[in-house]
């Protein structure tokens, strides 16, 4: 099992056929008047997995996300346990399925650039920048 892709998004919602994902590749926030304590970043992640690797007994997976902050000091961390199974049929040797999961992590508001770290099981991880820039309250 493998991360495939994964990006930041403005916001993911549910429909009936999956998931919409909205204001995808966002690589900054700007945080505007009176500062929250943290804000929650919204991820969507692709998870290809062989179809083998699918559906077996006790054969949980997990996904984590590890947020390093300006200071390349661990800030954040989210990790999902799933268990993916296989659809039903036949499928063509080494072939992939894939699963588009929701992701939220909570990280300190700070200004500089965060790296979010995605990785699966024991899969390489995959990193996204994302920059968080204060501005002053508005007047008013």
């Amino acid at each position: 099992m493998r991360i495939e892709w994964a990006t930041i998004c403005k916001e993911i919602r549910e429909t009936e056929t999956g998931w919409d994902l909205l204001g995808v590749n966002q690589d900054t926030a700007l945080v505007i008047g009176d500062l929250p304590t943290e804000i929650v970043i919204p991820l969507a992640v692709c998870i290809a997995a062989r179809f083998d690797e699918l559906g077996q007994e006790g054969n949980a997976h997990e996904v984590r996300c590890v947020v390093v902050g300006p200071d390349l000091s661990k800030v954040a961390a989210n990790t999902e346990r799933i268990r993916l199974e296989a659809p039903a049929g036949s499928h063509y040797e080494g072939w992939e399925g894939r699963l588009i999961l929701p992701f939220a992590v909570a990280v300190p508001v700070t200004e500089g650039t965060f790296s979010f770290d995605v990785s699966a099981d024991d899969s390489e991880a995959i990193s996204l920048p994302y920059a968080m820039r204060l501005a002053p309250p508005m007047p008013e």
